[in-house]
């Protein structure tokens, strides 16, 4: 493998977007970060910034996915609460009037 991608003939350099993509992929098809430190040319820090940013994405996205259950299950609660004070109210109002 070799940095940069081949466009008509000439070698185009990746964007660092384009890096991080292929270091994630290359991590994930169990390359060593020697590995891949010598087919894309980048630093073993940069690679360990890569993946820790690509940790935090996927908590970034389990928080937000268990953050909107939590919101829905409270919607449901407050709606359930709703109904059991009007249900309440009428008995309240059926005993003593």
């Amino acid at each position: 493998m070799q940095e940069g991608i081949n466009v008509n003939g000439q070698r185009k350099r990746m964007t660092l977007k384009e890096k991080s993509e292929k270091i994630l992929e290359m991590y994930e098809a169990g390359y060593t970060y020697k590995e891949i430190c010598e087919a894309l040319r980048v630093a073993p820090k940069t690679i360990a910034k890569v993946l820790r940013e690509g940790k935090l994405k996927d908590s970034y996205e389990v928080i937000d996915s268990r953050l909107r259950d939590f919101e829905r299950q409270v919607l449901r609660l407050s709606n359930r609460l709703d109904r059991l004070e009007k249900a309440l109210k009428q008995l309240w109002g059926a005993v003593f009037l």
